[in-house]
Formats: structure tokens, C-alpha cells, sequence
């Protein structure tokens, strides 16, 4: 049995106390599938047209308006935290339950803007409902690449994504985490696997076992520091 997990895998033991479970004992890495790039996006009638143009008016309003994630902790609160964080602004969190709904609630005036993953934003900008105005990996995505990044436009260090990876129960024999994660490497080598994966912004990642250890341990790091800092804890 494999388990297949996402970016909370790392928030969750900084968000909840009294976990049952201890993620970094009870599996073992196997591989990270791709990485989900955040686009920070705001409605296409809005007369924003960079991050400077929104935090203008964001310190011109401040308090006045809201921001929407998919979920306390969830990597789309984590991004706009560190942008309302960096600009001292006072926005309010927005977050929704479930990851399809924040979208539509930014569509229908509920709040301001989001970031969020290229294959739930993707379509809105595509089809001009939603502008987006920057990206958050540290370079641009073949995807949007008229994009910038945070980075371009001021937010040195800024990046932070969604990810998807495979797990195995600890204990498993190295032989056998090996062979899975060669037989994900060999799957999302196929140029079709590839090709859907890049149009919805995606990137394939299939490091295998040794280069996910090390990618998560610095997320750890980094998302930890980012959720003390900010003192960030789950409601309810």
C-alpha cells in the first residue's frame, strides 16, 4: 500500500496538535510526482495590472478587503501570507473548505484575490475571467510565461508551491521504495503524461527517494518557520 499526499503532509504537524501519528516515522519517502505552481490571481475587471497595483490599493483600504485560500495552512494561505506579511497589509483571510470553491467565491466578489494552483486557476485566466499577476516559483512557467514572478516584481526569496508526492509505510525495504519510485519515473515519462501535466502549469518533478528526503526536510523547515511566525493554527 502507497500513499499518495500533497504539500499538508508538511503543515499539518505545525497546524494540529495531538496528531495520532508521526508523518517522519510512520512512512517512508518514495518520490515527489510534480510541483503545482501558485498563480496570485484577481478578477480581469479589476484595474490591477501587477503586485504593486493591488498593494496600492490594499494600503489604501486597509481592512476593507479579503483575500481567499483553500484552507487555513493550505499552501494558498501560506503564499498570500507571506505576501500580506512582507506589505504589512491588513486583509482579511477568506478560507474556504474545499479547494474548487475559492475560485467561484473570487469570481463572484466575495473577495479580492488568491492564490492558487495553475490547474484550478488556469481555466478562469484562459478564458479571461481572472488576470493573473504574478507566479510563484522562482522563475516564470512555460504555461503563463507572460507571467512575472513575485521575484521580478520585488519579493526577493519569494516561492512556494503545491506539490504531489508518493509515500510508502516505514519499514519498507529500500529494494521495494526504489522500484516504486522508478516505475513513477518511467510513467511520467511519457511525453502525453508530460504534455497534460505542462498545461495546467504543472512540473514533473520524479526526483526519487534520496532527492525527496531532502526536499522535504527543507520544506519543513521553511513552512514550519513560516506558520510560528505567523502563528497560524487550525480553528475549531
Amino acid at each position: 500500500t502507497l500513499l499518495f499526499d500533497a504539500a499538508g503532509q508538511v503543515s499539518n504537524p505545525f497546524l494540529m496538535r495531538g496528531l495520532s501519528f508521526d508523518y517522519l516515522t510512520a512512512f517512508v519517502p518514495v518520490t515527489v510526482f510534480a510541483l503545482l505552481p501558485n498563480l496570485l490571481v484577481v478578477r480581469s475587471e479589476t484595474p490591477f495590472r501587477n503586485v504593486a497595483d493591488l498593494v496600492a490599493h490594499l494600503r489604501a483600504n486597509p481592512g476593507r478587503e479579503a483575500y481567499a485560500s483553500t484552507g487555513i495552512g493550505i499552501v494558498s494561505h501560506l503564499a498570500a501570507v507571506m505576501f500580506t506579511a512582507r506589505e504589512n497589509l491588513n486583509v482579511t483571510h477568506v478560507p474556504y473548505r474545499a479547494s474548487s470553491q475559492s475560485i467561484p467565491g473570487l469570481l463572484a466578489g466575495e473577495t479580492l484575490f488568491t492564490f492558487n494552483t495553475t490547474p484550478l486557476a488556469a481555466p478562469q485566466v484562459r478564458d479571461g475571467k481572472l488576470r493573473a499577476l504574478a507566479v510563484t516559483t522562482p522563475h516564470r512557467i512555460p504555461a503563463f510565461p507572460e507571467v512575472p514572478t513575485m521575484i521580478e516584481q520585488g519579493y526577493d526569496g519569494f516561492s512556494i508551491n503545491e506539490w504531489l508526492g508518493l509515500f510508502a509505510p516505514a519499514g519498507t525495504p529500500a529494494a521495494a521504495v526504489q522500484r516504486h519510485a522508478d516505475a513513477a519515473a518511467l510513467g511520467l515519462a511519457d511525453p502525453m503524461v508530460r504534455d497534460r501535466h505542462a498545461l495546467l502549469g504543472m512540473e514533473i518533478v520524479a526526483g526519487g527517494p534520496a532527492a525527496m528526503a531532502d526536499f522535504l526536510a527543507e520544506q519543513r523547515a521553511r513552512v514550519g518557520r513560516l506558520i510560528r511566525d505567523n502563528n497560524i493554527r487550525l480553528e475549531g
